[in-house]
């Protein structure tokens, strides 16, 4: 881990943010210039006690959880199927399935999140594994969705995962496909779109599930699902969950979800900003464009963040 102020910056475009607390958040970022020459990196810039410090790593990391349970710690998956646990005193990482069927370059890994304190993995040919708190390694559960090489015709995975219970997982992704983990089984679910999903998010205040994609907002649990109809926006990214409210966000900008109602959020009075991904945590939001962060403690007023 790097003091960043010791490195001379380069083209960096952010890619992610996840966020812990007021004091704890992470940004991914990728260099331009290794992009073009096809190096695998991701640039993890994690702000603490509002100093900023860098994590390098030659692999491509998609996604960032922050267990629970009190110790401060960092999940990091790569797309390959890497976990990288930042912890005090070391940076341990794990193979979450290195068996022929795994995830690999080609079929890779995007989402990791903790539901009821066990994390969920989730990927490309519908893979999907589970770790216990306190458990060393991974468990498949995709048995009833996993899609083998040799299957394969067309794309196929999922990107992102939230839930309920152990017993309620949902996971979204290409296609527009909607899968339900019950504890045992997956079952997918009537999708009203066949277009790219990319995150999804329980709706405290609704006892329902939101996914966004392509094709706007869907709204729906088990299997009733619909698209929530709106002309505010229309491919959005990402959607979290920040004091009972869920909030959205795509390129054009920041959107807060009043039942079917969408909300264009203000970031800044005047001029443009960068958006695309938001994290909530601890009482605070978090945005993330390519060029801009911001973090605000009410959902209204908007601090800009200095980048790193």
């Amino acid at each position: 881990m790097d003091d960043v102020s010791d490195f001379a910056r380069l083209s960096l475009s952010y890619q992610d943010v996840y966020v812990r607390d007021e004091n704890l958040a992470v940004v991914l970022a990728s260099v331009g210039e290794l992009v073009d020459a096809g190096v695998n990196h991701t640039f993890a810039y994690y702000r603490y006690a509002e100093s900023w410090y860098l994590y390098k790593t030659d692999r491509s990391v998609t996604s960032v959880c922050f267990p629970s349970g009190g110790d401060d710690e960092m999940v990091l998956l790569s797309a390959d199927g890497m976990v990288i646990r930042l912890i005090e005193g070391g940076q341990p990482v794990e193979i979450i399935d290195d068996s022929d069927e795994g995830p690999s370059d080609l079929v890779t890994m995007w989402s990791v999140a903790e539901v009821d304190r066990s994390l969920y993995a989730v990927g490309m040919a519908r893979h999907a594994y589970r770790q216990h708190r306190g458990q060393a390694g991974w468990t498949r559960i995709d048995q009833t969705c996993f899609v083998p090489r040799r299957s394969l015709s067309a794309a196929v995975g999922f990107t992102s995962v939230a839930g309920f219970s152990p017993e309620e997982i949902y996971a979204v992704g290409w296609n527009g496909e909607i899968w339900r983990f019950d504890g045992a089984v997956w079952h997918q679910a009537p999708s009203p779109t066949g277009l790219l999903l990319k995150g999804v998010v329980r709706d405290p205040a609704a006892d329902e599930v939101v996914a966004v994609g392509l094709d706007g907002i869907l709204r729906g649990r088990y299997d009733r699902w619909r698209i929530v109809g709106q002309t505010v926006t229309k491919a959005l990214n990402d959607a979290v969950a920040f004091r009972d409210v869920v909030y959205l966000s795509g390129s054009d900008g920041v959107y807060r979800l009043n039942g079917d109602a969408v909300e264009r959020v203000e970031l800044v009075s005047t001029g443009e900003v960068t958006t695309s991904s938001l994290a909530a945590g601890g009482g605070v939001l978090w945005s993330a464009g390519r060029s801009d962060l911001f973090r605000t403690g009410d959902g209204v007023n908007w601090e800009r963040i200095d980048n790193p």
